[in-house]
């Protein structure tokens, strides 16, 4: 007899990525870089800048995978 369990795959972030919509640039940035230090912050709203072009975006959505 087989006996089935469920589990739980604990995650933690690794990096942030956007792509440019100006220029096109993959902006890959280590998450807690992108964090500043702090453990968790509520991003919307908050600006980001390209690091190829240094145009400014604001988020307004976050996807986790």
């Amino acid at each position: 007899m087989t006996n089935y369990i469920g589990i739980s795959v604990n995650q933690k972030p690794v990096s942030v990525e956007w792509e440019c919509p100006h220029c096109g640039t993959d902006n890959i940035i280590p998450y807690y870089e992108f964090l500043g230090g702090v453990e968790y912050c509520d991003w919307d709203g908050s600006d980001v800048e390209c690091k190829e072009c240094g145009y400014v975006y604001e988020i307004d959505n976050i996807e986790w995978y």
